[in-house]
């Protein structure tokens, strides 16, 4: 087993601070700055390296909507993205009939606007087993 000397725990701890203020600054709606992106002015010995990342939220976690929060018809894209489910792999569910949706399109065109119905939706995802 690897064990770590206590400058190499100064430097990752360092490491993480530094991440964490990239992160922040990545999901913060500000210009960025050397100053921001570069901490510098951050003691080391104030964090321990275990706990310097837990309360950071990532900009996926941000920016994924929450399906009890979405309209009740929703784009095919957008049940994508709250679900973490792949477009084909959401297709196949919709051909199937395993969620429902329909097509809105003007009269005498072949494409239109696939729309998810949010409840069926999260009826699926309630009743797939876990693991």
């Amino acid at each position: 087993m690897d064990q770590s000397t206590p400058s190499q725990t100064e430097s990752n701890a360092q490491v993480l601070i530094t991440l964490k203020a990239i992160l922040q600054q990545l999901t913060s709606k500000d210009t960025p700055t050397k100053e921001a992106v570069t901490p510098t002015h951050v003691s080391v010995s104030t964090a321990p390296p275990c706990e310097a990342l837990e309360d950071i939220e990532t900009p996926e976690e941000a920016s994924s909507p929450k399906l009890q929060d979405l309209p009740e018809w929703i784009s095919v894209d957008l049940g994508c993205e709250a679900t973490s489910i792949g477009k084909t792999r959401m297709y196949d569910l919709l051909n199937n009939g395993d969620v429902h949706s329909i097509l809105i399109r003007n009269k005498g065109c072949i494409r239109g606007m696939r729309r998810i119905h949010t409840p069926s939706l999260i009826e699926f995802m309630e009743n797939q087993p876990s693991k």
